[in-house]
């Protein structure tokens, strides 16, 4: 098992859509950043492995590998993430909170509640007269970022109980980007940008299919620079699954 770690620093990273009939089109760009990265896992693939692994075209067998992008940007457009089938997004603006009281009524197990903030870094979940306190992992999950609750049907909370939530929260002022399971598309990526030895590079990657990582990611504006995690695999294309060039630079 190995991995290539791909980094560049004044980058940009371009994906073009295949379209049904082969030809690249809806061209996409991440720019203006500092830093772009991305790791492609190489790790061993026997040919005998399952479809999930492996895809036919033109007769012959090509494998894909697990690969994963890092982008760290200072925007990134609602019409360009969707258009992309990368993620869609929604506003959000919340200032920083310290144990705020929060009441779910009449929960149902194994069903997503939202706790009405996102980016929460801590939680409390007890019954309506706060006399039981419930476990993480035992009677709930949630997601911190999305600010959402699931009670789990193997604990101990009641179906159609209310439940007093105890919550903490950073302040949030930007866009929580949400993936886009259906419809995934295949692109050709483009990596480019200065590598640490002030050599510019390009990396080619013919055929690799992305979705966001994870349910959702939030991008905070009043950083200068967000990072969207992407994962999906790589294509082996003309015996490579990429190319690069290299260009010294004055």
């Amino acid at each position: 098992m190995a991995n290539n770690n791909l980094q560049l620093q004044n980058g940009e990273l371009l994906l073009e859509e295949y379209q049904t009939d082969g030809s690249l089109g809806g061209m996409i760009e991440f720019g203006g950043t500092d830093v772009i990265g991305f790791s492609v896992s190489l790790d061993k693939l026997e040919h005998n492995n399952t479809e999930d692994t492996e895809q036919v075209l033109d007769g012959n067998d090509v494998i894909k590998r697990n690969i994963s992008l890092s982008v760290e940007t200072r925007d990134i457009t609602n019409d360009m993430l969707e258009r992309a089938h990368l993620a869609s997004s929604t506003t959000v603006t919340q200032t920083d909170i310290t144990d705020q009281p929060v009441t779910l009524t009449s929960v149902t197990l194994g069903q997503v509640h939202d706790i009405g903030y996102k980016d929460i870094t801590a939680l409390v979940v007890k019954d309506s007269t706060d006399t039981t306190t419930y476990v993480e992992g035992t009677d709930y999950t949630y997601n911190r970022k999305w600010g959402t609750i699931v009670p789990l049907a193997s604990g101990t909370i009641t179906d159609a109980t209310d439940l007093n939530l105890t919550v903490s929260a950073n302040a949030v002022n930007g866009k929580l980007m949400t993936a886009m399971a259906a419809d995934r598309k295949e692109y050709r990526m483009t990596f480019q940008g200065m590598s640490s030895k002030g050599i510019y590079t390009k990396y080619v990657f013919e055929k690799v299919d992305l979705s966001l990582d994870g349910d959702a990611q939030l991008k905070n504006t009043d950083t200068a620079y967000s990072s969207l995690t992407f994962t999906g695999s790589a294509l082996k294309w003309n015996g490579k699954y990429y190319t690069v060039e290299t260009f010294e630079t004055a």
